[in-house]
């Protein structure tokens, strides 16, 4: 197993995400992420697993996962350590678990 974690480069800051709708962690994470213009390329036709520590909505592993893939990776698993369990009742609860990576 390789390990890169420079394989995918911020290139741009972001807005804290706190009480951000998933639409709006969505767009703000939007072309923020993408592959090392000199490393991203490793992960071509590799299976890739990416990791964070809290997953919230899936905006910024979706992003990342956008930007594995537009690497050229195979397969993007991602994986997180925790969940923020989500009040119904929230303002910022839309009802949506899942995130497209295909956006």
């Amino acid at each position: 197993m390789d390990w890169g974690p420079d394989a995918l480069v911020r290139t741009s800051a972001t807005k804290p995400q706190e009480r951000m709708t998933v639409a709006e962690r969505q767009a703000n994470v939007d072309g923020a992420i993408l592959p090392h213009p000199r490393r991203g390329g490793a992960l071509a036709g590799r299976t890739v697993l990416l990791i964070d520590d809290v997953l919230t909505s899936g905006a910024t592993l979706g992003a990342a996962t956008r930007a594995a893939r537009d690497a050229g990776a195979a397969h993007v698993n991602v994986l997180a350590l925790a969940r923020v369990a989500l009040d119904a009742d929230a303002p910022y609860f839309t009802g949506e678990r899942t995130f497209d990576a295909k956006r």
